[in-house]
């Protein structure tokens, strides 16, 4: 089994490296990613090979930009990349790790697309109460 990691928060936080690790010694292959050009999921898969999952860890870098417009416009790109994720018959886990991204940019706005996207997805990860 194959699983991508996006995005990798690996060096700011031991959860994903530690996950990942733990992962492998069950002998599944993980990949961690960033993202790769305009349309960085899709970008990622084509380097490292179709996953059999893909496990979002932090949506807010998919979702939200500077300036309002911009949002909307990751909001519809990151649709179309889940859309053709699914297409392809790629199962999707998403690990809640907080509520709303710490800079509260467009917390409404954030709030809809979250409980939009996780409608698509397989698999939810909440560690707690407080992330839902």
């Amino acid at each position: 089994m194959r699983v991508l990691f996006i995005p990798d928060g690996s060096k700011g936080n031991p959860y994903q490296r530690e996950l990942a690790d733990a992962l492998e010694r069950q002998g599944i292959q993980v990949a961690l990613s960033n993202g790769v050009g305009k349309f960085p999921i899709l970008g990622a898969m084509r380097t490292y090979g179709k996953p059999d999952v893909l496990h979002l860890h932090w949506m807010h870098v998919f979702l939200l930009a500077d300036t309002l417009p911009r949002t909307l416009l990751k909001g519809i790109r990151f649709m179309m990349e889940i859309a053709i994720i699914k297409a392809r018959r790629i199962r999707i886990v998403w690990t809640v790790h907080n509520l709303l991204e710490h800079e509260n940019r467009y917390p409404r706005i954030e709030l809809f697309l979250r409980s939009l996207f996780a409608r698509f997805f397989d698999a939810l990860i909440v560690h707690c109460g407080a992330s839902l």
